[in-house]
């Protein structure tokens, strides 16, 4: 009766950690997947504030009734 008891405890000791590792690993995916959208969102951006960026300071350097876009092209 005792070794069936702990068979029993032992069992539902286990299933308790296995869904306790598959919410957590649950989880985890979720909180990759939004890191990984943030970076993606943060590259984009960048991207177009570089842009804007290197056309300011290319209108600084440039003389003057020379345009960013002129240079481009």
């Amino acid at each position: 009766m005792r070794d069936k008891k702990l068979k029993q405890w032992n069992a539902e000791r286990e299933a308790a950690l296995a869904q306790v590792r598959q919410q957590t690993h649950d989880r985890v995916h979720g909180a990759k997947q939004e890191i990984e959208q943030s970076a993606h969102e943060a590259r984009l951006q960048i991207a177009g504030m570089s842009e804007e960026l290197s056309s300011r300071i290319l209108n600084a350097v440039l003389p003057a009734g020379v345009h960013a876009a002129e240079v481009a092209q």
